[in-house]
């Protein structure tokens, strides 16, 4: 889109990569992630704040990444929890959203992973609290 959005309610500068020094904010992302996205924000009634998208190699490994992260390929967004959800809960919204259902969801104290890898279901949890 033109005016800046990838979608109705996400704007490219969301999803391009953060780091400093780097890629000079390069963007990679996926339609079907953004698609996804989408379905999430309109089963949890409330924007959704994107933390982390796309991020290439050299900003991925300065803040240890996974070697082969999903970022890296544009399949994957860190989302910030809605204060109305705990976690786990905003979990489980994910959860119905097929590709993220058949793709990967990570918790964590303040945000959850999604991400749309094609090659099979993954779950875990590194929340500290």
């Amino acid at each position: 889109m033109a005016d800046g959005k990838l979608s109705a309610n996400f704007k490219r500068k969301e999803f391009w990569c953060k780091g400093e020094d780097c890629c000079n904010h390069s963007l990679h992302v996926h339609p079907q992630l953004i698609d996804s996205l989408e379905t999430l924000r309109a089963l949890v009634l409330v924007p959704l704040i994107i933390n982390s998208g796309y991020r290439c190699k050299k900003h991925n490994d300065e803040i240890g990444g996974e070697i082969n992260s999903y970022h890296m390929s544009g399949l994957a967004a860190d989302v910030r929890c809605p204060k109305h959800l705990t976690v786990l809960q905003f979990a489980e919204f994910a959860s119905l959203v097929p590709l993220f259902y058949a793709g990967g969801i990570g918790l964590y104290d303040t945000f959850i992973h999604v991400d749309i890898r094609g090659d099979g279901k993954a779950r875990w949890d590194r929340r500290t609290a």
